[in-house]
């Protein structure tokens, strides 16, 4: 088994409607290979829960970013990252339809 991190985009959907709100979140998987951690990322999606106003509020996967594999950390390491453009950030939600994994 190896280290892998993963860094996803979800947005936030309440009462059926999508919102401007979106997640970018780093996870961290014990996993036999690449596949195997966004296979994982995909079978969590989309999840939900009842919100403070009693309307469900759902995420839904729109992209994962980056999946890197990390063998060894050293304190004040960098464990996960990505670069991106503005454009392609505000295009998360401009074309919220848009679910392409990037990786």
């Amino acid at each position: 088994m190896k280290n892998y991190y993963a860094i996803v985009v979800q947005r936030a959907v309440v009462a059926g409607k999508p919102t401007g709100s979106i997640d970018v979140s780093a996870y961290y998987f014990l996993a036999e290979s690449k596949e195997n951690v966004r296979a994982a990322i995909h079978s969590q999606h989309p999840f939900s829960y009842e919100g403070a106003e009693g309307d469900e509020v759902i995420w839904e996967l729109l992209r994962i970013l980056s999946i890197d594999e990390r063998s060894e950390l050293i304190s004040g390491d960098e464990v996960t990252g990505f670069i991106t453009s503005v454009d392609e950030l505000s295009g998360f939600v401009e074309d919220p339809d848009d679910c392409r994994d990037v990786t």
